[in-house]
């Protein structure tokens, strides 16, 4: 009798359990965070916005110089002695951190993953700068490829869609001269051009190029919901110039200014995840003044200021992955010599908290 009662039981919770997986058990979300470099040399540090707790995640003997995150890895830039930097992959949950590439003498930097969390795309160059090479890298394998397979083909800063159709790098001294009907990697010897500003974008699926005249040779920024870039160029007024915000949308090539006529400096831009919105610095033109946080549509309508203390500079602001908080630095401008700080901000009420020094911020999701 006993043992039927237990048999019961154990159907009962078994029945219980196939219950709840059928209709789905939502697990506990997890606690937001924030990744960010702090010290001299550089560290990476983990912050829970919950909980308030730290915690430094490298110990580099020469420190990093940047880092990406990607579905709990991280790609980081880490620096060596001899001037060169190695890309190396710390892995959140299992508390892993190995050497990926090792690039003596060369700086591997700016990474940036694709879409599918496994490829890296990344930027190999001298410690000078010189002839910055555009490279794949699978992060499970280590194995780095070259994107393109002509040598003449040399940029910096890539950037790539959020479908990975899309690749935009800005091109360096001197550009491809590919002719109608040709494209990158055609197999055909193409002419090098005089040197120009540009950024390039190639279409992986076509393998056309647009190329966007630039004159600040900045990076696209790729909206998360379609097949638009927004970058910073300059704009003359006269005598005097501008930096505005532009869209160029690569399903009909418009081009658009959305920083309206005026006489500022706007940069770091950032899309919403729904790519509705642009978070961005702006400054008046010409001025001293420290760049303050603005809001605005896709299309440039509704700006928003919402930072305006003149005296403090905030750099690169980030939304949270609901869009309900920004994540930004800043820095004192008449205290130079203090470290930068981290700051975070809910955008319904402009309330915002202190996270503490460091800098490059970015949401761990």
């Amino acid at each position: 009798m006993h043992y039927l009662r237990g048999m019961t039981l154990q159907r009962c919770l078994l029945f219980l359990w196939l219950l709840l997986a059928l209709i789905g058990c939502e697990r506990p979300a997890a606690e937001p965070r924030v990744l960010f470099l702090r010290g001299d040399p550089a560290q990476l540090f983990v912050h829970n916005l919950t909980t308030g707790e730290e915690t430094q995640l490298t110990d580099a003997p020469f420190g990093l110089f940047d880092f990406v995150e990607s579905d709990g890895n991280v790609i980081t830039v880490q620096e060596r002695e001899d001037g060169g930097a190695d890309l190396w992959l710390l892995e959140l949950n299992e508390g892993k951190y190995t050497p990926l590439v090792e690039c003596p003498q060369v700086r591997c930097d700016q990474p940036s993953w694709s879409a599918d969390g496994r490829r890296v795309i990344y930027v190999q160059r001298s410690p000078l700068g010189e002839t910055p090479r555009l490279y794949w890298l699978d992060s499970q394998t280590g194995e780095t490829t070259p994107v393109f397979s002509e040598p003449n083909v040399l940029g910096y800063l890539p950037r790539l869609s959020a479908d990975d159709r899309y690749l935009s790098f800005v091109s360096f001294g001197k550009s491809l001269d590919l002719g109608e009907g040709h494209s990158i990697g055609d197999g055909h010897n193409h002419d090098l051009q005089p040197n120009t500003q540009q950024v390039i974008v190639y279409d992986f699926e076509t393998g056309r190029q647009i190329v966007v005249p630039n004159r600040m040779n900045s990076a696209g920024t790729w909206q998360p919901t379609g097949a638009m870039m927004l970058f910073s160029d300059l704009q003359f007024f006269g005598e005097r110039f501008g930096i505005h915000l532009l869209t160029i949308d690569l399903t009909t090539g418009d081009v658009s200014d959305i920083s309206d006529a005026r006489l500022v400096e706007d940069g770091s831009p950032e899309w919403s995840a729904d790519g509705q919105r642009i978070v961005f610095t702006r400054a008046l033109a010409s001025t001293a003044m420290g760049r303050q946080i603005w809001l605005m549509d896709v299309d440039g309508g509704n700006q928003v200021q919402l930072t305006e203390n003149a005296n403090w500079h905030h750099g690169q602001p980030l939304f949270s992955a609901d869009s309900s908080q920004l994540l930004f630095q800043r820095f004192d401008t008449t205290q130079p010599t203090l470290p930068p700080q981290i700051w975070i901000m809910d955008i319904a009420t402009g309330e915002e908290r202190l996270i503490g020094e460091g800098n490059r911020p970015k949401f761990l999701p």
